[in-house]
Parts: structure tokens; sequence; C-alpha cells
């Protein structure tokens, strides 16, 4: 009777261990799993930074005549020896005109972008990707109508700084410039006669269109896919001529992405673009727009930080003529800086 009563009362616990047994199992067959399956996303998803060496090196920018936004608003992007995305470096402390920050050792090649605004959250950051072939900026249109194309930022600035080593303990010193990747298009309305309705102000006329402008910047700053083949808007940009009281037009300005070849700050280069843009002016003539012989194509092609300038002289009734005169100048001297390797 004594034994019944032990084989009763241990088979509910011998039931419970057993369940306890199996729930464990259980959860560690889950737990490997996860850990398996996290492990293979992390091999295949996620670029590992390679380090040549042990260790880390400071990296201190000096700039030198850089208006302080573009300080604020620069973003540092890091790439490995073989040009690939690894990331983009966060831990940069802007002070004065100073960046400083802690890099792996190691070989890199280091892109700096800044501009007046922040511009970051617009650039198509490349991961999986190279420098080469990635882009880096597209121009867009304006929303929420697509007519147009919208202007790039006016101080979109690039400096390269490509095959830098840095050495543990053995402090690395580079110079580098920031430019402009952009160029401007000048519109000066010097002369017209022949037309209606011109009043100060704008008149929905009374414009300039600027077509065939490129769109796209790899992150080595060149035009995508080729310098003379870039992908280009199939629709304008337009500005509107402004008349002041004296009805004068005032100067018009077109940013467009401008290719930077290698040699672009040589006396004489070979690494520049082909492609020519196109200009179309429109006047008020009896409540229609007048194009006269636009669309012009504009002999001098967009190069970085240069100012192409193009003069008009328009006429309508009943003479109608169009003179063009266009010259080309710099936009202003490029920023050297001195970087430091620490």
């Amino acid at each position: 009777m004594r034994i019944k009563t032990i084989i009763y009362t241990s088979l509910p616990r011998f039931v419970f261990f057993l369940k306890t047994c199996m729930t464990l199992f259980f959860l560690t067959f889950i737990v490997l799993l996860l850990m398996l399956l996290l492990q293979g996303c992390t091999d295949s998803n996620v670029m590992q930074i390679p380090q040549g060496e042990d260790g880390q090196s400071s990296l201190s920018l000096q700039t030198k005549s850089v208006p302080a936004e573009l300080i604020n608003n620069s973003h540092l992007y890091v790439f490995d020896e073989d040009r690939k995305f690894v990331k983009e470096q966060f831990n940069v402390d802007k002070s004065g005109d100073k960046l400083s920050t802690t890099m792996a050792v190691g070989e890199w090649n280091l892109v700096l972008i800044s501009c007046n605004t922040d511009v970051s959250g617009q650039l198509n950051i490349p991961y999986g990707g190279d420098i080469d072939t990635s882009p880096m900026w597209e121009t867009k249109l304006i929303a929420p109508a697509n007519q147009f194309l919208s202007q790039t930022p006016a101080e979109l600035s690039y400096a390269p700084i490509f095959n830098t080593e840095i050495q543990q303990g053995i402090p690395t010193y580079k110079n580098a410039s920031l430019n402009r990747n952009v160029a401007k298009i000048q519109v000066i309305l010097e002369e017209y006669t022949g037309f209606s309705n011109i009043v100060a102000g704008t008149n929905p006329l009374a414009f300039v269109e600027l077509l065939d402008v490129p769109t796209t910047l790899a992150w080595s700053g060149k035009y995508l896919p080729t310098r003379d083949t870039p992908y280009q808007s199939d629709k304008p940009i337009r500005e509107y001529f402004n008349f002041n009281s004296q009805l004068k037009a005032d100067t018009v300005d077109f940013i467009v992405p401008a290719h930077r070849g290698d040699d672009s700050f040589a006396t004489t280069h070979s690494d520049t673009t082909h492609h020519k843009l196109r200009l179309r002016a429109s006047m008020p003539l009896n409540n229609a727009s007048y194009y006269g012989k636009t669309p012009i194509e504009i002999p001098f092609v967009p190069k970085i930080n240069r100012i192409v300038q193009v003069v008009l002289k328009f006429r309508g009734e009943p003479d109608t003529d169009l003179d063009v005169k266009v010259t080309v100048k710099d936009w202003e001297d490029f920023i050297d800086q001195d970087i430091t390797f620490d």
C-alpha cells in the first residue's frame, strides 16, 4: 500500500520534470538558431571596417577662409583602399575652423562634403557601392507639378582626401581643397525693345530657361554615367526676369552640377566634359511668349567654381533679333585646407 502511494505521488513530479527539460531544450535551440541567423546577417549585410593594424589615430582638419556654416554643415565619408564605401564618420568635433575625429589605422579614401545649408539628407549614401560609380548628388524636379528642374545648391562643396594612410603613432599631413562642385550660368538681359506689358516685378511670359542640364554627380565629383554623356533632365530650369522700377531686369543665376575632372585645377586640363547646355529666353509679345531664335547652345561647358556669363540683347517687333555674348570667369579662388593626422 505504501509503494502504490509513492508511485502515485511521484508521477506528476516526473511529468513536470520532463516538461521542464523539453522547454529548456526548445529555448536553447531557439537561442542557437537566432545566433546563427544574426551571424549570417552580420557577415553578408554589414560592411566590416578593414583593420590593417590595431589602434586608432586622431584626425585634424584645419580650414582656411571657410564660412562658419560650411564648417557646421560639413560631413566626412569613409571609403576603403579599394574605394568601397565604409561609413559616414559621425564622431567629428567641429570647433571654430577645425574638424577633428578619431580614425582607425589603415589606408582610406576620404570625401568631405559641405554646403551653406545641411544637404546630408539629400545625398545618396552608397551602401555597398564605390566612389566612382555610385551617385552622390541627383538634382530633383520641383514638386508637386514636376514641370521644372530645381536649382542645385550654390555652395555644394567637395574635397577629396584620397590614398590616405593613417599609421599609429606617426603624424600624417595632407593638403586638400574644398571647392564648389557646381557651375553658375549667369544671364543678363542687357537690352530689350519691341515687347509689351513690361512692368516692375515679374511677368509670367518673361523668363529664361536652361535646357539639357546634367543632374547626377558620383562620389568622385564626376558626372555619371560618363563625363560626355551625363544623365540630364528632360525638364528645364526656369527663372523669371524681375524688373526694377526703371524696368531693368535683374541678373538671373542658374546653378548646375559640374564635372570635377582629375586635372580640374591644372593650367590646362583634358578631363573635362564636352556636354553643352542650351538656353531659351521668352518675352511677352501680343500676349504670348516670344522666344526669338532661342534656344541657343552655350559654347562654353559648365566647370566647377566657374561662371559662364550670357549677355542678351533681345528685340521684338518690328526688327526681331537676338544678340548673344558669352564669357567665362572664375567664381572665386578655391579654399585651401591643411589636414593633419596624428
